[in-house]
């Protein structure tokens, strides 16, 4: 095992970390003579086995070309262990401190051989086709592209309420469009735009959303392709539900408080405070509509459980306004 820096270790078992050309040479779809290296990189805290999950579905895609999978973990759980028995061709790199999700993807990033960078959350499963999905828009010639989050536990009503607040505009049922935000649990990124507009913002909230907005000003075009389909599974206790979304709601204030984002007239001006929950149901609505999801119904079949999720939310804006308030 060979130390890269402070922070960072690797898992090769010979002393020296094993490059990407010692294991892939490139990968390439179809019979275009167009080569496209590629590394799939996957931020991990307390992951468990979810992540054995997320690496079982990557090495079983429909892609036959050879491809890396970096792995950058920040907690102290063991899993090096587990992912080096199960996956031994993973590239494990191993955190000795807690990093939060930009940190975590910008080693990863540092570390990887690849032109193409695809990314996925530890929690999150990823669909037989794709990387060859992902491989085929970069050869069409987007640079980013963002993908559909698909909800794996829809018969419970819990989750489809999170679903609908958090990932309404992810739905694989809407269309394919050009986009202000992309979400980095499913989407790809070439290495000539961040060698371009730099790396991920060393923030720790709304970083896919600071990221998505400085790329869309400098000038990038940012797609939303539903075909490229990743799954993942939400709350199904009301406990859970509700104490995500008052997080969600904490992250909303604290970031909009520190950069100008889509929303931050709600946190700016307190008097519109008491308006939130009406504001991002109205939101939500439009969403469901414009985007022509078909899951109008469940706005209304899980809507008492959809409002206590909003009124959390709004908790915990009001919350952190209370907190900076009495800070001074």
């Amino acid at each position: 095992m060979v130390s890269l820096d402070s922070r960072v270790r690797g898992n090769d078992e010979n002393g020296s970390f094993l490059t990407f050309y010692d294991f892939v040479n490139c990968a390439s779809i179809g019979n275009k003579n167009r080569m496209v290296k590629v590394s799939i990189i996957i931020p991990a805290y307390k992951a468990g086995t979810g992540l054995l999950r997320t690496l079982d579905s990557l090495y079983s895609m429909e892609y036959e070309e050879p491809y890396e999978v970096i792995v950058v973990n920040s907690s102290q759980d063991g899993l090096e262990e587990k992912v080096r028995n199960r996956f031994p061709q993973t590239r494990f790199i191993q955190l000795e401190n807690r990093a939060y999700t930009a940190e975590a993807k910008n080693i990863g990033i540092r570390q990887a051989e690849g032109r193409l960078f695809a990314f996925i959350d530890a929690d999150c499963v990823a669909a037989p086709d794709w990387l060859s999905k992902i491989v085929a828009k970069y050869l069409d010639g987007y640079k980013v592209v963002g993908g559909a989050v698909c909800n794996v536990n829809p018969e419970s009503l819990t989750s489809r309420a999170e679903y609908l607040l958090e990932s309404i505009q992810l739905a694989p049922q809407s269309p394919v469009r050009f986009v202000k935000l992309i979400s980095t649990a499913n989407c790809f990124i070439a290495r000539e735009v961040f060698e371009k507009h730099g790396y991920f913002p060393d923030i720790k909230k709304s970083v896919d959303l600071v990221f998505s907005q400085q790329i869309s000003i400098a000038g990038e075009k940012l797609l939303f392709d539903p075909s490229i389909r990743i799954y993942h599974q939400y709350s199904e206790t009301m406990g859970r539900f509700l104490k995500k979304q008052i997080v969600h709601g904490r992250s909303f204030y604290v970031s909009r408080k520190r950069i100008t984002l889509p929303g931050g007239f709600l946190v700016n001006m307190p008097f519109m405070l008491p308006l939130s929950p009406i504001i991002r149901l109205v939101i939500v609505a439009k969403h469901v509509i414009h985007l022509r999801t078909g899951l109008f119904k469940d706005y209304f079949a899980t809507f008492p459980i959809f409002l206590s999720g909003v009124m959390a939310w709004s908790y915990g804006i009001l919350f952190s306004a209370v907190k900076r308030e009495s800070q001074g």
